[in-house]
């Protein structure tokens, strides 16, 4: 018999530095992978594409949806003049992951964002997001560690009650790991805010229209083998796509 599982897309990133004879590169950081596996998912890691009938046969294949983490999202998506802090992701990839989930979600798709995949779901849905934490927010605590820091719980978060996250971790604050200079500002139209850290940083969201998509700040796929808590979260995508 045939598994049924549910297949997890996972959109890709890109590597094109300069003087490797194997790059550009498509790639997605492994931890996703295997908490999806964990979870109970198949993952299939999804690359840009154009045409419109792959597309669909593209949606067609897959259950779900997970956008990970990346670099800096274009400002001109919401109509602002780039910060001089900006590393931006690079333009094929922001693009085709904001129309897949466009798509993703006019099919009523289960979708899961991480930190800046929640930032692109907030996008693509009409909202926007501080370009520089430090720069433009006042009196903003330490929401970024370097990158082979992952792991260490650096703040917490506050989980409002009667909210998709709350039902999924059953807690009301947990601590978490942060390398976001970014978050949002101004959430996009039919969404809620379901969690902030302690200086009112938006930390989490989801869609009041939509069965389930939501999004985190942090990254629970580098905490969830030291802490079963946060393998919940990709346990609901998988389920909510079975």
């Amino acid at each position: 018999m045939l598994s049924k599982k549910p297949i997890i897309g996972i959109l890709c990133d890109i590597n094109k530095e300069e003087g490797k004879e194997d790059r550009p590169l498509y790639f997605v950081k492994s931890n996703y992978i295997s908490a999806i596996k964990e979870a109970g998912g198949i993952p299939l890691i999804i690359t840009p594409l154009k045409d419109e009938n792959d597309l669909t046969k593209t949606l067609n294949l897959i259950d779900g949806l997970l956008i990970p983490g990346g670099d800096d999202i274009d400002p001109k998506y919401f109509k602002e003049e780039p910060h001089p802090s900006l590393e931006l992701i690079d333009q094929e990839i922001v693009e085709f992951q904001m129309g897949f989930f466009n798509k993703a979600l006019n099919k009523g798709m289960p979708v899961f964002g991480i930190c800046a995949g929640l930032q692109i779901i907030n996008i693509a849905c009409g909202g926007n997001i501080y370009q520089d934490i430090p720069a433009q927010y006042s009196n903003p605590i330490q929401h970024k560690k370097n990158e082979n820091e992952k792991k260490d719980l650096i703040h917490n978060v506050r989980i409002e009650k009667n909210t998709k996250l709350y039902n999924i971790l059953k807690k009301g604050e947990v601590s978490v790991n942060s390398t976001h200079h970014q978050a949002l500002k101004d959430v996009a139209e039919g969404f809620m805010v379901t969690a902030r850290s302690d200086d009112g940083i938006i930390e989490a969201i989801e869609s009041r229209k939509h069965r389930f998509v939501i999004g985190v700040q942090w990254h629970p796929e580098d905490l969830y083998k030291e802490n079963n808590l946060f393998l919940k979260l990709f346990e609901r995508l998988v389920s909510e796509s079975g």
